[in-house]
């Protein structure tokens, strides 16, 4: 089940208009259609978090949560009406961030009120190129809930001018109009069925239900990264020679095929998750566990030991006391070469 969050009911207008939505019996602004559910929350970080809490609670099969709605640039580079789906969203005078997954070298701050002066923008605008009110509580809700997320902005106007509130209220279907043909048009891409993906019928591979699941997930992020045919990115992953390999059963194969496809969409995050499993390669030996923060933001990691022996506790200990923990901040720090 998927939920749509907007700030603004003039956001929302066109996905009311032309999806069969029911407003929900008890509360006023959540309405939903079969698989999704649409919520409207208001501006505010306040008004989101207890709107978006009440409605994950209300709706615990809730598995992605979307944020769309229109956002303001400090930067005249990016076109009005483009639309974006931010890498970071930041919190005006808060330290915590959350990472999107997204390819976009643009990040967005959140804030607390409309950003109506010079000065205010010319901070803001060192921390991030977006600015909307809403996002940041939407990212902390549902990392909290343990839901995917997502979010598309579309940008309305420059913070740079003059009047653009009221021109926002002016334009709101225009808006809607966009985020809706945008929505429309990527839903019906990740609804592309896994017998669409030819790799499946060939025999020289097995993918297991789950394999399946990832192969699609990946794939489809790849087409839309680099706008190509999957035969042309197999191609590129040189799968052909993989599939005529003598020394690996069907099922290695297409293990070995996610993990190409896990580095040609994910190369920097590959490169860090490689280096940590060299950096803790011999505790591993020992049958020692190690279990990192999933988005990799957190310095920290769970370290689980099996330990039959008297000798063996002696061994991980001293091994665990030898263990580089400031190499290991470098490496969560993106610092690879070190």
């Amino acid at each position: 089940m998927e939920l749509l969050v907007f700030a603004h009911r003039g956001e929302a207008q066109t996905f009311l208009k032309e999806m069969p939505f029911k407003s929900h019996e008890t509360f006023k602004d959540l309405y939903h259609h079969e698989d999704l559910l649409l919520l409207i929350t208001k501006e505010g970080h306040q008004e989101v978090l207890t709107k978006l809490s009440y409605t994950l609670g209300l709706f615990p099969k809730v598995k992605l949560v979307t944020n769309m709605g229109i956002c303001g640039s400090f930067s005249t580079d990016l076109k009005k009406s483009e639309i974006i789906t931010p890498r970071t969203i930041y919190m005006e005078d808060e330290f915590k961030s959350y990472p999107c997954s997204s390819d976009s070298k643009v990040d967005l701050i959140t804030t607390k009120k409309r950003v109506l002066s010079k000065e205010n923008s010319k901070v803001l605008s060192s921390i991030a190129t977006l600015v909307d009110r809403e996002a940041y509580a939407v990212a902390m809700c549902t990392k909290t809930f343990q839901k995917d997320l997502r979010v598309f902005k579309m940008i309305s106007d420059h913070i740079d001018e003059a009047e653009f509130c009221e021109r926002i209220k002016e334009n709101a279907e225009f808006y809607s109009d966009k985020l809706f043909s945008f929505y429309i048009d990527k839903r019906s891409k990740e609804q592309i069925s896994t017998q669409e993906f030819k790799i499946f019928s060939d025999q020289r591979f097995y993918f297991s239900v789950s394999q399946k699941r990832i192969y699609q997930g990946l794939m489809k992020a790849l087409l839309e990264k680099y706008e190509k045919g999957e035969a042309q990115l197999l191609e590129e992953l040189e799968t052909e020679r993989l599939a005529l390999s003598e020394n690996k059963t069907p099922k290695e194969k297409s293990s070995e095929l996610i993990k190409r496809l896990q580095i040609k969409l994910y190369p920097f995050r590959t490169q860090v998750e490689t280096a940590l499993e060299n950096l803790t390669g011999e505790l591993r030996k020992y049958d020692s566990k190690f279990k990192f923060d999933k988005d990799l933001d957190k310095k920290s990691f769970k370290f689980e030991a099996f330990i039959d022996s008297e000798e063996k506790k002696k061994l991980v200990t001293r091994t665990l006391e030898k263990f580089d923990f400031k190499k290991f901040s470098d490496i969560m720090d993106g610092k690879l070469d070190v």
